[in-house]
């Protein structure tokens, strides 16, 4: 049985793990640009930057894909999801967890979609959408936690059980987006 069933499945899991490992790269320098931005009062600008860019790809990817006006209602309401957690985000660098772990997860739901797909394109039954979403929060979750013991072991850093649980949502809005897409689009074998 291969590792991998196509090439994008394999594309899509190295994503995830490149991805994986830039996250964690950066948790030593991460603290000194945020301190470096703070002390400028440009860690919100650059924080707000950031989601704007991201509202913008996605949106200009969206759009590429014709999407019936249910899909667009469910996108509305994701976005409704994610305005109502920027408010338990005490400072705003922890908004940024929004954006690594739930851009994460959809690559690794991504890959299991893909993998699905093959085993229906060889005759297989597809994987629920419920369960592809939540193989993708654990592994996401559990990377998240593993982001997290590493800061408890860097001195200039420290463990946060909260930024486990916000790493764990951005996770699971960003499924719930996915997971809405596909249904508002009649993507078959999802249910």
């Amino acid at each position: 049985m291969p590792l991998f069933h196509t090439s994008r499945e394999r594309w899509l899991w190295l994503a995830a793990l490149g991805y994986t490992l830039l996250i964690y790269s950066t948790l030593v320098v991460a603290k000194q640009a945020t301190i470096f931005l703070r002390e400028r009062n440009l860690l919100r600008l650059t924080v707000g930057l950031a989601f704007g860019v991201v509202a913008v790809v996605a949106v200009v990817l969206l759009a590429r894909l014709r999407l019936p006006g249910r899909a667009w209602l469910a996108l509305l309401g994701i976005a409704l999801g994610y305005a109502a957690v920027f408010p338990f985000a005490v400072a705003p660098e922890e908004r940024l967890h929004l954006i690594e772990y739930g851009g994460l997860a959809l690559l690794i739901f991504g890959a299991l979609s893909e993998r699905s797909r093959a085993r229906v394109g060889a005759g297989g039954r597809p994987w629920p959408l419920r369960l592809r979403a939540l193989v993708a929060l654990l592994l996401t979750s559990l990377l998240g936690f593993g982001d997290e013991l590493i800061q408890g072991l860097l001195p200039s850093r420290v463990y946060d059980l909260r930024d486990v649980a916000f790493n764990a949502a951005a996770a699971a809005l960003a499924l719930a987006a996915a997971g809405l897409l596909e249904w508002s689009r009649g993507v078959s074998g999802v249910r």
